[in-house]
């Protein structure tokens, strides 16, 4: 009886050191849903309705962000869909034209640029007055026109929105890097410029100036 006891106090003693050994449990990330199997089971229409354009993944390839116009508004504005539920959401309601989105920070806030701001604050009718600045006009680039606009974040139901930039012209083109920081193209009085932008303490560094576009 006596060795029974002693072998049961020793397991209990060694479970007790594996208890208090193991690593403990981590968060679980959003499920994974691996998008080659869209390719395998065939191509799927994912919206019904309206202009979508620009579509992405989200870092975790369970939802695709993407840019949609004609449906009760006209101009662009980002969507979100869940590719487990299938529903999808409509993230910004602005007045202007968002032109290009990302997840950013992995698929905590969205990073985009939009003309809701520079057409309030600058109408296209007084452009051409501006003549201390006469470049800050439409462009065409690529066969799409380059209107004036500004870098925002934002969460994922597109509230909590920061304004990023804040200077008159064409803002655009930003593009996620790491650590809060993103790449962007300027557009200034007589120039170009490819600026790195930190987020976090809003610091910024010119990388390439150019009197064409970058």
């Amino acid at each position: 009886m006596k060795i029974l006891r002693t072998h049961l106090i020793v397991f209990l003693f060694l479970c007790l050191i594996a208890c208090s050994s193991s690593p403990p449990q981590k968060v679980k990330a959003p499920q994974r849903i691996d998008k080659i199997e869209y390719f395998l089971n065939g191509a799927q229409q994912l919206t019904q309705i309206g202009k979508n354009d620009s579509a992405q993944f989200s870092p975790y390839l369970n939802k695709i962000i993407f840019l949609s116009s004609e449906r009760t508004h006209r101009n662009w504005q980002i969507y979100e869909y869940d590719l487990a539920s299938k529903v999808e959401k409509r993230l910004t309601h602005q007045d202007g034209d968002v032109q290009q989105v990302h997840y950013f920070e992995n698929d905590r806030t969205i990073l985009y640029n939009s003309t809701t701001d520079e057409i309030k604050e600058v109408p296209e009718t007084v452009l051409p007055f501006l003549v201390d600045i006469p470049k800050i006009q439409k462009q065409k680039i690529w066969q799409d026109e380059l209107s004036p606009s500004e870098i925002y974040l934002s969460d994922l139901n597109g509230s909590e929105i920061e304004r990023i930039t804040e200077q008159l012209g064409f803002d655009g083109f930003p593009t996620p890097i790491e650590n809060g920081r993103f790449i962007f193209v300027s557009q200034q009085p007589d120039k170009w410029q490819l600026i790195l932008k930190n987020s976090i303490n809003k610091s910024q560094v010119v990388i390439r100036e150019s009197k064409h576009i970058i």
